[in-house]
């Protein structure tokens, strides 16, 4: 049986996971975009908006209640010790994921009259989202071993060809082959360092890389 964050058998504590995150995001663009004081007709000072400024993209569990689909409220609710002790224990528990980052633990949750407060890692997640989107487009254009190697790329950094080639678990002969053509359409690049002032191609260290920048273009421009 599966264990809530809390140890008490029962659902999946990662089940609820993306509408969590979608009901922190809408809160998110709320404070930004339609802050309840202006909805309501009050007006802030100063200091009251530079507060709100400051906390923007940051909420506590009951903050996000309102924007949780019905079947996550009936899941924190079910479970012993409520909705908000629940819903915190699940935000403390994303907190654990590393690639990519989900959700940073702002204000302890620990003994936090309101559960904690966070906030999403917004620009690690639209990051891993966009290299999902360039995955997929560069396997379906170029291939999966393709795209694998492109991927490797990103992460290691320049590499010779031999590794890329243990890496992606291809022969090398293939891997040389993908390198050159993904080189001539302008998806990664090329550095040659030499060992000699004379500039010798025998010599020399080949080593292949990506600029995200030309890697975005290139894709957009093919799609």
């Amino acid at each position: 049986n599966s264990k809530t964050p809390n140890g008490i058998d029962g659902e999946n504590p990662l089940e609820h996971v993306g509408a969590i995150v979608t009901a922190a995001l809408t809160h998110a663009s709320r404070q930004e975009h339609a802050p309840t004081q202006q909805i309501l007709g009050y007006e802030e000072s100063e200091e009251e908006r530079h507060h709100r400024m400051a906390e923007w993209g940051t909420f506590t569990p009951s903050d996000i209640v309102p924007y949780l689909p019905s079947d996550a409220k009936k899941s924190f609710q079910s479970q012993v010790g409520g909705m908000i002790q629940n819903l915190s224990s699940t935000l403390v528990h994303m907190t654990q994921f590393q690639y990519p980052p989900v959700v940073v633990e702002v204000e302890e949750a620990r003994g936090h009259p309101s559960g904690g407060k966070f906030e999403i890692c917004t620009r690690q997640l639209l990051q891993r989202l966009r290299e999902r989107i360039l995955h997929r487009i560069l396997s379906s254009h170029q291939g999966l071993v393709a795209a694998r190697i492109v991927s490797i790329l990103q992460v290691k950094g320049h590499c010779e060809s031999d590794a890329i080639a243990e890496d992606a678990m291809v022969p090398a002969k293939e891997a040389r082959e993908i390198l050159h053509r993904l080189h001539r359409e302008k998806y990664i690049n090329l550095f040659d360092m030499h060992m000699t002032k004379t500039h010798n191609s025998a010599t020399a260290i080949y080593l292949w890389h990506v600029i995200p920048a030309r890697l975005l273009k290139t894709v957009f421009n093919n799609v």
